[in-house]
């Protein structure tokens, strides 16, 4: 036998790279490997018929357990054992090595034994591999399934089976469709099912990692989990793919946390225009369908006009008037990407399908914001009311900006109209027509103003004029002017 070259992760007492040494019943060595004269040094010729205690003398040992070998207190011929030994080379240099022991019948039914030796670096690797790979399989949270080159899955961790609530023999050499049929990737958006990865890893052999996929399982079919999944090709020592390797990882809770993040982050679009009613909408385009499946704002006819709104503790404000109300439908959910409602992390403590929240800023009640669920989706969490705690806040403050904007700007054009001259004087000679139109966009009532001025000798004197600015101060300075 030649020793292969390329050792990789093979088990280190493989015959193929393993050194191997062949004792007959007395213990002296009748067969010694190329492989065993790589790692000890020695010639053939120089160990033949020689005893194995002398040829693999434990230079760090006060006995030997080798020494037995071909004598009365010879261990059984089923027996076998590992040890390790340190081995001085012909060429002085100390090889530290692990030696397995086993027995093999000979003719007239005499024992002979078979050593096979392998350095102990590469020897306790090995064992740290499968030590390692043992832990993974069954201890590790993570998901392990194998799936043929037919996209079948031949094999799958206890992890795995206890997650989807198999019984054992139903899921053996099912297609990936057939066993999550209601499941679906959210990213990358290069893939739209499952297969279509596995047959690019056995197709390219690369790797596809932190593959985002959604859905329920048989254990938990009421709510939806999201899992990050890799994807790897198996291989044998010729290159040929016997496989994918799928590794899984629950990520329900850390993918909700972070679609809560981006939901605020987009929360920063609320208000951009100082108007309840604009405001409104765009709050519920916000939540809908990502946190809930309906919403309804209502705000109070005193904040419309632009009075003072009614103080939180009187209770819920009278005389509400609706400014958006929205529902989802079964597109939007589909085409939403951080679907908070349907993913859902389970059921909890209470079954809250309807949050009510007020529209509180400081001490007043401005409104009120209802946000309700409808199964199947998951009822809302803590998390999820939290979150539709701090959106109320935020649309409260843009609700009260343009309250104070309706007041402001009444304000103005109140001062405006009755500055402005109630009656023009009808000098003779002339007809007078007027017509004012205050300003109505976002930049409020302006400083325009005009008046007609009887002069002697029958003249007439038109004016209009125009102050720089807009607001309250504008008017005023009109009215000052025009006085």
């Amino acid at each position: 036998m030649h020793a292969s070259c390329e050792t990789g992760h093979k088990n280190p007492f493989d015959t193929t790279t393993a050194a191997m040494i062949v004792l007959d019943a007395q213990g002296r060595v009748t067969g010694w490997s190329p492989a065993a004269r790589n790692l000890y040094g020695a010639d053939t010729r120089d160990v033949l018929g020689r005893p194995v205690s002398e040829v693999l003398r434990d230079v760090r040992a006060a006995g030997d357990t080798l020494q037995g070998l071909g004598t009365a207190g010879a261990p059984a011929p089923g027996d076998a054992w590992t040890e390790r030994r340190t081995v001085r080379r012909p060429d002085g240099a100390l090889v530290e090595t692990v030696l397995r022991v086993f027995p093999v019948e000979q003719d007239r039914g005499r024992p002979a034994w078979v050593v096979m030796a392998a350095a102990s670096d590469r020897y306790e690797k090995w064992v740290t591999d499968q030590s390692m790979l043992s832990g993974l399989f069954t201890q590790a949270p993570v998901g392990l399934s194998v799936y043929g080159p037919d996209a079948h899955l031949n094999w799958a961790n206890d992890v795995v089976q206890q997650v989807m609530g198999w019984r054992p023999g139903e899921w053996e050499g099912q297609a990936n469709r057939v066993l999550y049929p209601h499941g679906s990737i959210l990213s990358p958006p290069d893939y739209h099912e499952v297969e279509e990865v596995l047959e690019e890893v056995l197709r390219t052999g690369e790797a596809v990692l932190d593959v985002h996929w959604r859905g329920p399982t048989p254990a938990t079919c009421a709510y939806h989990r999201v899992y990050s999944c890799s994807y790897f090709r198996l291989q044998d020592d010729a290159g040929h793919p016997l496989g994918v390797c799928a590794a899984s990882v629950d990520i329900t809770d850390r993918y909700e946390a972070q679609a809560r993040l981006a939901l605020l982050s987009r929360a920063s679009g609320i208000g951009t225009a100082l108007d309840v009613g604009k405001t409104a909408e765009e709050l519920a385009e916000l939540v809908v369908p990502d946190l809930a499946d309906s919403v309804r704002i209502e705000v109070a006819e005193s904040v419309l006009a632009g009075e003072e709104p009614p103080s939180s503790a009187s209770g819920a404000p009278t005389g509400l008037q609706l400014m958006a109300e929205r529902t989802r439908s079964a597109a939007s959910v589909a085409q939403s990407d951080a679907l908070l409602g349907v993913i859902g992390s389970g059921p909890t403590t209470e079954n809250r399908r309807r949050l009510a929240l007020p529209l509180l800023l400081g001490g007043s009640t401005l409104g009120t914001v209802t946000l309700r669920r409808q199964p199947p989706r998951a009822p809302f969490t803590e998390g999820d009311g939290a979150l539709a705690e701090e959106l109320a806040s935020r649309t409260a403050v843009c609700v009260d900006n343009a309250r104070r904007y309706v007041r402001e700007h009444t304000t103005a054009l109140k001062l405006q109209r009755d500055l402005l001259p109630r009656g023009l004087p009808q000098p003779s000679g002339i007809e007078l027509a007027h017509r004012y139109i205050p300003t109505t966009g976002p930049r409020g009532v302006g400083g325009d103003w005009y008046d007609v001025i009887p002069l002697s000798g029958a003249r007439v004197g038109l004016v209009v004029g125009d102050v720089v600015g807009h607001g309250v101060d504008a008017a005023a300075t009109m009215g000052r002017l025009r006085t």
